[in-house]
């Protein structure tokens, strides 16, 4: 991928510069704090869906290779039972195993946010039990590793493969098959 460069700026115009002089105040830092938050949406961005004039490409147009799968449900959650939840979760395991003939193995779930926070509420058995959901399948998978969230995915990430419904990301999510590097 082709390296670029990217930057951002703010700064205060001479009556701000002036005032805060004059009263002895230093300036806030809201406008940089508002840049930083600006260039961290665009990485953000820029990760997920690239950038097709700066000949970035994003984490979307990666999506379904052979060491990432993903997966979205036909139902809401809260329909599926914690089994169909289990099978769902296993499975898109299963997928990345499946497509590359076991010669890469996910490590690292990825959810939205809120899905992930309804995994790790939703208890087993009847609702009643100590285990929940994302602790039983953490327990039982023996390939994922870690759990992280990116709200990228949420609402079918910006209706990736025509979906609205929340994506799940299986995959190796290690430097020798996914990296971001911004300086």
């Amino acid at each position: 991928s082709p390296v670029r460069n990217f930057g951002n700026a703010y700064g205060y115009d001479y009556i701000e510069l002036v005032q805060a002089a004059k009263l002895g105040i230093p300036l806030d830092a809201e406008k940089a704090q508002l840049a930083q938050r600006a260039y961290e949406e665009l990485v953000d961005q820029m990760a997920w869906a690239g950038d097709q004039k700066l000949g970035v490409k994003g984490l979307k147009s990666y999506l379904g290779d052979d060491g990432i799968k993903t997966r979205s449900t036909a139902a809401k959650l809260s329909a599926l039972t914690n089994d169909a939840l289990l099978a769902f979760l296993h499975g898109l395991f299963a997928d990345v195993a499946d497509a590359t003939n076991d010669a890469r193995q996910a490590d690292t779930l990825v959810l939205p946010t809120k899905v992930r926070d309804y995994l790790v509420t939703r208890r087993m058995g009847s609702g009643d039990g100590t285990l929940t959901v994302m602790q039983h399948f953490m327990a039982n998978d023996p390939y994922c590793k870690k759990v992280v969230t990116w709200n990228r995915l949420k609402n079918g990430g910006d209706d990736f493969k025509g979906t609205k419904q929340h994506v799940a990301l299986a995959g190796k999510i290690d430097p020798m098959v996914l990296r971001q590097q911004i300086p």
